[in-house]
């Protein structure tokens, strides 16, 4: 990711030359890193400065709420550093 395209091109001709199935698996992953975009860090910084406790918002009902298509329906375990939801 460090190099610039035609650098990036040359450099996995050479590691992975003789092997297409790696080199496809590397193209694949750094095409789907490049649509990702920065949708992590757009989410956190839209979170940030809200004024409400961190545990307030821990808190909040995720029950009904929309990830992308996708609805939260019903809440299936807490611990550690998560809440799992399943998502129909």
């Amino acid at each position: 990711m460090d190099l610039e395209e035609p650098e990036r091109c040359a450099y996995l001709d050479r590691v992975c030359q003789g092997r297409p199935t790696v080199r496809a698996e590397v193209d694949a992953l750094l095409a789907a890193h490049q649509e990702a975009g920065d949708f992590i860090e757009a989410a956190i910084s839209s979170e940030a400065g809200r004024g409400e406790p961190l545990e307030a918002r821990l808190e909040a009902p995720l029950l009904s709420r929309r990830i992308g298509a996708y609805k939260l329906v019903k809440e299936l375990g807490r611990g550690g550093m998560a809440t799992a939801m399943p998502i129909p």
